[in-house]
């Protein structure tokens, strides 16, 4: 069963539980919405499958504070069945600089959530991603395997700790 447990926020942004907010319908082009989640194609069938497999999946949004809008969600799947790894996948619907940094924000307090929490963090993209392969090798995950459709990653607290954007963003929060 994945733990749960709220994800870390600051005064920029904030994740929120998922409340079935119009993700795969408003907020992506569909076929940027497969490059997420692959198998499914509505916000119906994503928001039945959040509920049918609640004990392993977790979806959140991103919020920046300032106007309380919606920028972007991810969701963390459980891959082993002690749930002590977990797996990240998500996107973010505005491609500009500002929006692109947020996303890192997010996603450095996401990390640091699970890792503090105990739990191994991995993520893939699909082999067409650019965007993400870039955005999640940035970040200081390790290229693990590659298959026909996809690439897998790993990151420890090390790792992550040392990358530049953290760094970066780290000197930024404070």
């Amino acid at each position: 069963m994945l733990n749960v447990f709220e994800l870390n926020s600051d005064n920029v942004i904030e994740w929120k539980p998922y409340r079935a907010e119009l993700l795969c319908s408003i907020r992506f082009p569909l076929q940027d919405w497969l490059q997420i989640v692959s198998d499914i194609d509505n916000d119906t069938d994503w928001a039945n499958f959040l509920t049918e497999y609640s004990e392993f999946v977790k979806c959140f949004v991103l919020y920046r504070r300032k106007n309380n809008k919606p920028i972007g969600f991810v969701y963390l799947l459980q891959e082993d069945e002690q749930g002590n790894i977990v797996s990240f996948h998500g996107g973010g619907w505005n491609k500009s600089i500002s929006h692109t940094l947020l996303y890192y924000r997010g996603m450095i307090l996401l990390i640091e959530t699970l890792l503090n929490n105990g739990l191994k963090v991995r993520t893939t993209c699909t082999n067409e991603n650019y965007i993400a392969y870039r955005f999640i090798k940035s970040a200081g995950f390790v290229n693990y395997r590659n298959s026909d459709k996809y690439h897998h990653f790993w990151i420890n607290k090390k790792r992550f700790t040392s990358s530049h954007i953290y760094k970066y963003i780290l000197k930024a929060i404070s």
